[in-house]
């Protein structure tokens, strides 16, 4: 109704004027107006800005989840932590500063959300509390990996102080700012892909000094049978608490899929994807690409009570 609706207006003001409207024919007219008669698709969200507002972010649902291990919830942050670390594209001392601003800004609303049960703040063994300061922590370093510095000072204790804290190390004794620079080797877009892989590293690494010598030991892998490492290496998940009952499929020939119901990740998985972020905490992902040789083709279906990997095995991978 509306091209009609302009087309009279238009006819109307050349009346007016003393011109004729040039004459439009009737096919070329249903041509034209059939385009807004169509549903057009939806437009992919937009990447949320930095901290942006929490109202913004899918909200958390209860979930029915058992407690985490806590090594291995230690583990996940540790690890993430020297990955970044590793990478030297930013002082780690405002890291530690951004990483408290970013769960400042989360915190109340998050533990303030209908329906979630009591947060036990700094309780990395409660899932609630892991899958927010999880969020925290990758929202902090996702900005990092986004901006990466190739020059920075960087505030660090003294050698003969080798564990101070960092919290206020700029101010206290015993610290000294060193300057850095950043490895040229890597290129940006290099960043996420390598830290994924650190990451994963380190978990393998923890399963196999956590589970070694045990039936849950994850066997090396093997290209005539990958199924049989990717789901040990879902049981270790499960064992220490990441999941209910994971399971490592094969749908079709040369395709996979990793199935994590109740995980510890479910709410900050989706809200990092929401923020478009470039590095979400996908810890089994990152393991299990570690574990075969690199992945392809992945494809992450996060849902409220569970996240999916599909994935294709690189070539010479394993």
């Amino acid at each position: 109704m509306l091209l009609p609706t302009l087309l009279l207006l238009l006819s109307s003001f050349l009346c007016c004027e003393g011109l004729s409207p040039p004459p439009l024919p009737r096919r070329r007219l249903l041509f034209r107006a059939v385009p807004l008669l169509l549903p057009l698709p939806s437009p992919a969200l937009p990447p949320l800005p930095p901290g942006a507002p929490f109202r913004y972010l899918p909200p958390p649902k209860p979930l029915f989840r058992a407690p985490l291990s806590q090594p291995f919830a230690v583990a996940c942050m540790r690890s993430s932590y020297d990955a970044l670390e590793s990478l030297r594209i930013g002082g780690m001392d405002q890291f530690q500063k951004d990483f408290f601003f970013e769960r400042q800004l989360y915190w109340d609303p998050y533990r303030s959300s209908p329906g979630l049960p009591p947060v036990q703040q700094g309780v990395l063994a409660d899932p609630s509390y892991f899958d927010f300061i999880s969020f925290a922590q990758y929202a902090t370093i996702d900005a990092r990996l986004s901006a990466p510095l190739a020059v920075y000072t960087e505030v660090v204790p003294r050698p003969e102080l080798p564990n101070a804290d960092l919290s206020d190390a700029s101010s206290a004794p015993g610290f000294e700012t060193v300057a850095r620079r950043r490895p040229p080797s890597v290129p940006d877009a290099a960043l996420p892909p390598l830290f994924s892989s650190r990451v994963g590293a380190s978990l393998l690494a923890y399963f196999a000094k956590t589970f070694g010598g045990t039936k849950l030991a994850v066997p090396p892998f093997e290209r005539d049978a990958p199924l049989r490492s990717l789901a040990a290496l879902c049981a270790c998940f499960s064992r220490s608490g990441f999941s209910a009952a994971a399971t490592a499929d094969e749908p079709s020939p040369g395709s996979f899929l990793l199935d994590f119901p109740q995980p510890a990740t479910a709410w900050s998985g989706r809200a990092l994807a929401r923020k478009g972020s470039k590095c979400v905490n996908d810890f089994p992902l990152m393991a299990a690409a570690e574990l075969v040789g690199g992945v392809r083709g992945v494809k992450v279906e996060r849902g409220e009570q569970f996240v999916r990997y599909r994935f294709r095995i690189e070539e010479g991978g394993g």
